[in-house]
């Protein structure tokens, strides 16, 4: 009996641990964008490292002014860390920055 009661405590810690270990690997990767540029982004794109593609604009139709923040959730866009950003501004500058670890959350801020 004692042994069956070690086996399920040790299943027990077992199971607790690969849950907190596979949540930390997949979640709380987000990006907080900071404009403060002069311009508005309109275009924000994040695709993991390892792909040959932005994929979608993340803003979706959303437009970050001058001096304004938004989040962005990228738990569902890969299972890797690392991202690269591709940011367009509405006045036709184009930013990108590659192999950047999101996972944690970050704040990412453009600036002149």
């Amino acid at each position: 009996m004692k042994n069956l009661f070690n086996s399920l405590i040790a299943a027990a810690v077992f199971a607790v641990a690969l849950v907190s270990s596979t949540g930390a690997a997949s979640a709380d990767k987000w990006v907080k964008i900071r404009n403060q540029t002069s311009v508005i982004l309109y275009r924000w794109y994040a695709s993991p490292t390892n792909t040959n593609s932005w994929g979608p604009d993340r803003l979706v139709s959303k437009q970050i002014p001058s001096g304004y923040t938004s989040t962005i959730n990228l738990d569902g866009a890969g299972n890797g860390c690392f991202f690269d950003f591709r940011a367009e501004f509405i006045d036709g500058d184009v930013l990108e920055k590659f192999g950047v670890d999101v996972c944690g959350g970050i704040t990412w801020t453009y600036s002149e």
